[in-house]
């Protein structure tokens, strides 16, 4: 934990999947300025390959849009008056394009997760694989006030995402 970045850990041991028992390490990072936060998740315990399923609540949003991103990145997010007092908030998330394996629905009532737009994420043994969650709300930002401007940070984002950092280094 500190003033630029806070991490912490879940960790699953023996989680029950079918046959399967699985040891599961979820990181989560926060970085000071960004508008998301990062998970990492890897598991163990099998060869198969899994995928994961992550999500945006659909309780108050009316349809899941998808970003042209122009990169090997896939993005989606929801932007409608869902915030708890009714103003505009937008959420979104993102993954690489390599581990994108598609879209569903939740049902709106039963058991478990319901209402919500899922996102599932193709993960493979002992190789971890990172998403990222976002959100904006329109007070903060007139920026946020539109879902264009909401687009366009993550296009942005969806560039940064997959560009490697680089040095330069000048000898003196």
């Amino acid at each position: 934990e500190g003033p630029l970045r806070s991490s912490f850990r879940f960790g699953f041991e023996g989680w029950q999947m079918g046959e399967e028992a699985l040891d599961v390490v979820h990181d989560v990072t926060i970085s000071a300025g960004k508008y998301y936060y990062e998970s990492e998740v890897m598991y163990g315990g099998t060869e198969e390959e899994v995928q994961l399923v992550t999500g945006i609540v659909n309780m108050l949003s009316e349809e899941l849009h998808e970003v042209e991103t122009g990169v090997a990145v896939k993005a989606f997010y929801t932007y409608d008056h869902q915030s708890d007092d009714g103003t505009k908030l937008g959420m979104g998330l993102m993954v690489r394009a390599e581990n994108f394996a598609g879209i569903s629905e939740a049902p709106e009532s039963g058991d478990g997760i319901v209402d919500t737009y899922c996102l599932h994420v193709k993960a493979a043994a002992g190789k971890p694989v990172k998403f990222r969650f976002y959100t904006v709300w329109e007070r903060e930002d007139e920026r946020w006030e539109t879902a264009a401007g909401f687009e366009e940070l993550l296009r942005e984002e969806a560039e940064r995402m997959v560009a490697p950092v680089s040095w330069n280094l000048v000898k003196r």
